[in-house]
Parts: structure tokens; sequence; C-alpha cells
């Protein structure tokens, strides 16, 4: 539980700011790579699809890995997602562009955020 929700931690204020630049409608680069706060994040943007890759934790256990897959694969408008690699795996995991997806998404980030605020991670 603890890495899928450290996974999902990482991947909000990215996922806030696709949101916000599809509000704003201001695309958002159609590839890039970041390293805030010290993890690894690497997206690609096609017509349809966004493409985001982030490492996991070298050495994590299957039932983590699982754990982390059906987390992500929650998140709305996500379409894929995938582990890739055995030793230092990573996340790759496909959304889709669509305006009423991220919309949707835009809801789960806010009562995400508030369920975090509650439980005082």
């Amino acid at each position: 539980m603890t890495l899928s929700r450290d996974v999902l931690a990482r991947l909000v204020p990215f996922l806030r700011y696709v949101v916000a630049a599809q509000q704003a409608e201001c695309p958002i680069a159609p590839e890039g790579e970041t390293e805030p706060l010290g993890w690894w994040l690497r997206w690609r943007v096609d017509k349809k699809h966004l493409t985001v890759l982030t490492a996991l934790p070298v050495g994590v256990r299957s039932d983590d890995r699982q754990e982390v897959l059906l987390s992500v694969a929650l998140l709305p408008g996500v379409q894929r997602v995938d582990c890739k690699g055995k030793s230092s795996p990573y996340l790759v995991a496909d959304l889709s562009v669509d305006p009423s997806d991220l919309s949707d998404l835009a809801d789960w980030l806010r009562r995400w955020h508030v369920g975090v605020e509650a439980q005082d991670w």
C-alpha cells in the first residue's frame, strides 16, 4: 500500500499540470522529462494518448508491483498500465487526452487531495 501511495503521490503533481494545461487550452510539450523532488518522470504526448514513464524502486516485489499497477489503472482516463524491466522496473501508463477523461481526472485529483489531507500523509 505504501509503494502504490508513493507512486500516486509522484504522479499527482504532473497530472495536475496536465489537467490545468488542458483547462487553460495550453498544450503541454510533446515530450519531456522532469525530476522534481528527487524522482524521475518522462512523458510523451500524441493526439489521443499521454504516455508517462517513471522508475519504481530497485528490487520491488511482485505483490507491490501488482498493487501499483492496479492503483494507477484505476485513475480516470488510464487506458493501459504496465511495468517494464525486472531488476529496476519502470511504470508505463497511457492516459487518454480526451477532455472528458481529463475532467474526470480533475475530480479524482480533488478527492485524492482531500483524502491525503484527512489521512495526514
